[in-house]
């Protein structure tokens, strides 16, 4: 499988099993610093934000895009799919050193179109729709030390980055808990609010819709009476959502408990803003139809599992304020 010459400009530190340019940085991991060192995709040009986007493509489109970013992003840069074929092959790629599995790296659930396990998202695919986006055997080396990963990715049609991404040489990173979606509060596949709107970065623009392929995106406002004791509002990545999930999108009971026992969570985000260009190139790609030798960039934010479990129990102790102390709501540790 040919790699990509682009890291995730996440600030991730995943070891690379190819050399890298020099300007790439690998100085943090899967720890999930807010604030990591800067990337040269994370140096923003005032002349690289605020593109013009496609904005006549499909919130599918745009969410199997991100999706199909985010599998690349696992298979060669972070390693756990060497053995894929190639690149945007949807149901015609293989394994070539067999299938993944507990003790082989590679990816767990479904992509392709139609549906099949362990396929990687060809452009064209149809969007994974609700629950767990992804799952891999990941190497515990870069992962941090857990042996599977749980992937959730977003994109966004926005093509206006942050005030501050728009300063030379930033290194912060969107913040990104307002993104995270609650089940059990009107529609179980809705995302809230952009990162622009977030409480920690605010800056007063109106909000904008963010999408990841799911079947809604904006769901209509939670009423501020109590819900039911029997009705539960699960954070989307948090430990409970995830255990509700995990059994759809892998298969066998043995497979499930061992993820459950050792892994890491992962959330890529790909604005149409984002500087490297990937996410617009990807969504142009699709709209137009191009050939993959035209979408072979595959660069996200990416934040590890410090960061989604910071945003997770953000979500959550918002979320007690107005519903009470939940079970599905305990700030995780």
């Amino acid at each position: 499988m040919q790699r990509n010459s682009s890291a995730a400009s996440s600030g991730s530190s995943h070891p690379k099993r190819v050399e890298k340019p020099a300007s790439k940085d690998t100085t943090v991991a899967a720890q999930g610093k807010e604030n990591a060192s800067g990337t040269h995709s994370n140096q923003v040009e005032a002349s690289r934000v605020g593109l013009q986007a496609p904005s006549s493509i499909l919130n599918e489109g745009l969410g199997v895009s991100g999706e199909h970013i985010a599998d690349y992003i696992c298979a060669v840069e972070f390693g756990w799919g060497k053995d894929w074929d190639g690149h945007d092959k949807g149901s015609d790629g293989k394994w070539l050193e067999g299938l993944p599995s507990g003790s082989k790296l590679g990816k767990l659930s479904a992509g392709g179109s139609p549906k099949a396990k362990h396929v990687l998202y060809k452009l064209t695919d149809g969007a994974n729709g609700t629950g767990i986006d992804a799952v891999w055997r990941a190497d515990p080396a870069n992962n941090g030390g857990k042996k599977f990963a749980i992937v959730e990715a977003k994109a966004s049609k926005d093509e206006d980055a942050p005030k501050f991404m728009r300063k030379l040489n930033n290194t912060r990173k969107p913040g990104v808990a307002s993104k995270l979606g609650v089940s059990g509060l009107g529609d179980p596949s809705e995302l809230i609010e952009p990162i622009e709107n977030d409480p920690d970065i605010a800056d007063g623009k109106k909000k904008k819709t963010l999408n990841s392929g799911k079947a809604s995106t904006q769901a209509k406002p939670a009423s501020k009476k109590s819900p039911a004791k029997s009705k539960q509002i699960l954070v989307q990545m948090s430990i409970e959502w995830i255990g509700r999930n995990l059994d759809k999108a892998v298969k066998g009971n043995a497979l499930v408990a061992q993820i459950l026992a050792s892994n890491s969570r992962h959330l890529f985000y790909s604005p149409l803003y984002h500087s490297s260009l990937s996410p617009k190139e990807h969504a142009e790609a699709r709209l137009k139809g191009l050939d993959e030798v035209d979408h072979r960039n595959h660069n996200a934010f990416h934040y590890g599992e410090m960061e989604v479990k910071r945003f997770v129990n953000k979500r959550k102790k918002s979320l007690a304020r107005k519903y009470g102390a939940l079970e599905t709501l305990k700030v995780e540790a």
